[in-house]
């Protein structure tokens, strides 16, 4: 699992998803292919998730695109 994944509590709360160790696995796919950063190392696509966290109108963009990927994509 992804170095930042533990970080991602509020935004799952945001997005209204369920805080679990697979929901945090599954968001970092979706973060990964939502900000187009797939094969960057881990500490490259936190910096960018940190400055859209950061952001009130990028951080709710992001929190709304991750529900999208998981109604989208359930399993």
């Amino acid at each position: 699992m992804s170095c930042y994944t533990r970080h991602l509590g509020n935004l799952l709360a945001l997005a209204g998803i369920e805080d679990t160790k697979d929901n945090r696995k599954r968001a970092d796919g979706f973060i990964r292919e939502i900000i187009a950063m797939v094969e960057e190392d881990c500490p490259i696509v936190w910096r960018e998730v940190k400055s859209r966290l950061a952001d009130p109108d990028k951080s709710l963009e992001l929190a709304d695109r991750l529900r999208q990927a998981f109604a989208e994509n359930i399993y």
